[in-house]
Formats: C-alpha cells, sequence, structure tokens
C-alpha cells in the first residue's frame, strides 16, 4: 500500500505561493463583456451619426489616436463604393483629428473601441460639402455612409 504523503507534500507546496508571502496575488481582469444594447445610433452632433452593430471591447479611440480599419464607403442612397479595404494586406491606417481626414469620420470614430462595428453618416458639412470630390465620384451634398470596423487603436 502507497502512502499518499508524497502527494499531500506536493499539493501544499504548490497552494502555499498561491496564498501569497506577504501581498495579494495579482487579479486577473475578467473579461469585457458588452453590455450594451446593439444596434443602437449615437448622435455626435451636426448630423453625424453612428449606428454601432457590434460593441468592441478593446481600447477606445480619443482625439489623436491613431485607428486601424476596415471600410467600405459610399454616398448614401447608393450601392456604388468609392472606398472599400477588402482585399487590402495592411487595414487603412487613420489619425483622428488629422486635417487630411474628414471631420465627420473623425468625429464618428471618437469614443468607438477595437472591435466595434457600426455605420457611420457623415452629413455633407462633414465631408465635402457643396464642391464634392471628383476624383472619388462624390456629387456635391452629398451625405456619405461608412461601414467600419475598428482593428486597433494605439495613441
Amino acid at each position: 500500500m502507497r502512502s499518499c504523503a508524497p502527494l499531500l507534500a506536493v499539493s501544499l507546496l504548490l497552494a502555499f505561493p498561491l496564498a501569497g508571502c506577504g501581498r495579494d496575488p495579482e487579479p486577473i481582469p475578467a473579461p469585457v463583456s458588452p453590455s450594451l444594447p446593439v444596434p443602437r445610433t449615437v448622435e455626435k452632433g451636426d448630423g453625424c451619426t453612428v449606428e454601432i452593430t457590434e460593441n468592441g471591447a478593446g481600447a477606445v479611440a480619443n482625439f489623436g489616436d491613431e485607428v486601424a480599419l476596415a471600410c467600405e464607403a459610399r454616398v448614401k442612397d447608393s450601392e456604388a463604393k468609392f472606398l472599400s479595404t477588402a482585399g487590402w494586406d495592411v487595414p487603412l491606417r487613420i489619425r483622428i483629428g488629422d486635417p487630411a481626414v474628414l471631420p465627420g469620420l473623425s468625429r464618428g470614430l471618437l469614443g468607438l473601441s477595437a472591435g466595434t462595428r457600426a455605420r457611420i453618416e457623415v452629413p455633407p458639412a462633414l465631408a465635402y460639402g457643396e464642391k464634392g470630390s471628383q476624383a472619388s465620384g462624390i456629387p456635391a451634398d452629398a451625405t456619405l455612409v461608412f461601414d467600419v470596423e475598428v482593428l486597433g487603436v494605439r495613441p
């Protein structure tokens, strides 16, 4: 008959370091479970709206942050896309608030977290306005729709 003493000794050796040596162990962060309802629409002001279709749980985008996106963009009420990252080897990277980024897109991305999927509707005043963009085929006074997935956020 074998003794249980060696098994008990090993069990005690493994248990005592976990009990702490004068300090509490580091808490294990609980996984973030998005509790906000989806879909939901968030008004961003001046006619810019964001319809969140999937909540993210990563870093939140702030002014000046670089955001990596998968994105498709079109003129509202049109199926023709003027931008699509489908098939790209790398995501689209933009800096929120950069003058080269449409103000409405920057505004729509503010506060979204990595992993979020959303539809951002940008009114003409926060996009190309009265002039449109001939290079992109965007007419004057066009409202733009961006379907985005936030892949990452970094300062």
